[in-house]
């Protein structure tokens, strides 16, 4: 058996698999190029993300999340603003075709995740009509900073929801939160 060393002249930053398509595997760089493989690795496709990676290490967040049904959507965490003097920020974007459009989540973000609703969940409280189906399907959790500014300062997390990518106001859950 042999092994052919794939994308060797690229400064790949991290490997992300897909948690819940096992064919899938993700090569992050430190801008917006992104590598990925629906096969694999048998097959290596680039695409660009809508910010570069984000990298700081003294303010770690999820860089990727990813929907547990429907594999072309992906959320993206990633540095905006990094020209500031106040510094970069982490910014949530999502897609839902698999990097050919982005809408932005949410500013000044810790982490934002798909959120898997078990089956028992369904079963007590089903869905009235199709429309609250769907909307769950897009349900998102995120850890955002209360202020949209760096300052650590007097500025936790908050713990907000939406079950429609943030088009309308988020729900607050919790304040002063650490991590979800």
């Amino acid at each position: 058996s042999s092994f052919n060393q794939i994308l060797e002249d690229e400064d790949i930053q991290e490997i992300v698999p897909h948690p819940y398509f096992n064919d899938m595997v993700f090569f992050l760089t430190s801008t917006t190029r992104v590598y990925y493989s629906t096969e694999r690795g048998k097959n290596i496709r680039e695409v660009k993300a809508p910010l570069p990676l984000w990298t700081d290490r003294n303010n770690p967040v999820t860089k990727m999340g990813f929907h547990p049904k429907n594999k072309d959507w992906i959320i993206w965490t990633g540095a905006n603003n990094c020209d500031s003097p106040l510094g970069c920020n982490a910014e949530a974007s999502v897609t839902t075709d698999r990097f050919d459009r982005w809408e932005t989540l949410q500013r000044f973000v810790g982490r934002c995740e798909f959120i898997k609703e078990t089956e028992s969940v369904f079963q007590q409280i089903p869905p009235e009509n199709e429309e609250n189906k769907k909307s769950r399907e897009k349900l998102i959790y995120c850890e955002v900073r209360e202020r949209e500014t760096n300052d650590r300062e007097n500025n936790p997390f908050k713990l907000v929801s939406s079950d429609d990518f943030f088009e309308e106001p988020p729900k607050v859950h919790f304040t002063n939160v650490v991590e979800f």
